[in-house]
């Protein structure tokens, strides 16, 4: 895992650096082969989420690439904290949408997933319970994503926190009330 930071031009964010240019900090990640269409079905599943805090179009662009990365033997992405956390949760909500997927003879109620789960997985257009067999993919990837979701979570913590709050010990040792 490695971590860069970028400046972005942003005009409309709260944490402003001089005019309007804001330092994310992106995490670099490569995922195996295996790993792509669950992830690609996470940002099907965040894309229908209805309160999103992540732009819209950042995730379709994500999308795209995943999409274009199937036959590839890894695909490297450069996510945000609030994104790797987005996907760490969507990857609960694959588990259990490709197990409603098979029980539900390929239905789904999330906008898309149906679709994407054909897509991905075109045995399951003919077997919807073969989704069943598939939902240890995500829930490998969930496994191996609890590094990246710990990071991004710390980042987050660490970006949120007042001044006085970061220089001020957690531990006050000396007061005894």
């Amino acid at each position: 895992m490695s971590t860069r930071i970028l400046a972005v031009w942003k005009l409309d964010i709260g944490l402003e650096i001089g005019e309007s240019v804001r330092i994310f900090k992106m995490t670099t990640i490569t995922i195996r082969n295996e790993d792509i269409r669950p992830l690609f079905l996470a940002v099907v599943y965040a894309l229908s989420l209805p309160r999103q805090t992540i732009e819209r179009e950042r995730l379709v662009r994500l999308q795209q690439q995943l999409q274009s990365d199937f036959s590839k033997a890894t695909c490297t992405l450069n996510l945000e904290p609030e994104e790797i956390l987005l996907l760490g949760g969507a990857l609960n909500g694959v588990i259990n949408e490709m197990k409603q997927f098979a029980i539900g003879e390929g239905k789904s109620m999330v906008e898309s997933f149906a679709t994407s789960m054909k897509i991905c997985f075109p045995d399951t257009d003919s077997d919807p319970g073969l989704a069943m067999d598939l939902v240890a993919l995500p829930f490998g990837l969930k496994n191996r994503f609890q590094e990246y979701l710990s990071v991004a979570q710390t980042e987050i913590d660490t970006r949120t926190q007042t001044p006085d709050e970061a220089s001020e010990p957690k531990n006050k040792w000396w007061k005894i009330w």
